[in-house]
């Protein structure tokens, strides 16, 4: 009977650990996808025109006080490692568009480091989340994607601004732990 016993009490302890394991890497997959929410903000937020702008600020909106974010921090998912990074990326975004309803020209070059910089970072978030040969594939190529040697004077609030999440966008889902092997 103490073995029965016993071997129920460890059955239970083990679904426990494999709960909250699962829920663990839904609260990962569901970072991750916020963090893709915000790094398409981030290639709008940098294009010309009301219409890019407007579909940058409801993405980032949505990433950052949606119901997915919001269940994240009512349940406990504020500690998680991600979630500072999270919310980093999408300031970030909030401060490219502040900075870009006031700024008047904006350096090309910079545009376009940052649409690269987003591009390469949705690859690396897309393949964290495939969890297979191609997911590993778009990781290393978007991680080779990475080039840290944009110089740029930041005279302007914007380009200061720009650069920040150009930095940000580099750092998306290089550090972070990996989805597929974590388990």
């Amino acid at each position: 009977m103490k073995r029965i016993i016993s071997m129920f009490f460890v059955s239970c302890m083990l679904l426990s650990a494999c709960s909250q394991q699962q829920h663990a890497d839904a609260n990962d997959t569901q970072m991750l996808q916020l963090q893709m929410l915000l790094t398409q903000s981030a290639s709008f937020a940098v294009l010309p025109g009301d219409t890019a702008r407007k579909s940058a600020l409801d993405l980032a909106r949505r990433g950052m006080s949606g119901p997915e974010m919001n269940a994240m921090h009512h349940g406990g998912g504020s500690q998680m490692p991600m979630m500072k990074t999270t919310h980093d990326l999408g300031d970030a975004v909030f401060e490219v568009l502040e900075a870009a309803s006031q700024a008047g020209n904006k350096d090309k070059a910079l545009q376009n480091q940052v649409l690269i910089a987003a591009q390469a970072a949705l690859m690396r978030l897309n393949g964290k989340l495939l969890e297979n040969d191609v997911g590993l594939f778009m990781q290393k190529q978007g991680q080779g994607m990475i080039d840290v040697s944009f110089h740029a004077d930041a005279d302007s609030p914007y380009d200061k601004a720009a650069i920040h999440l150009l930095e940000l966008l580099n750092k998306t889902a290089t550090h972070q732990a990996t989805h597929a092997n974590q388990h």
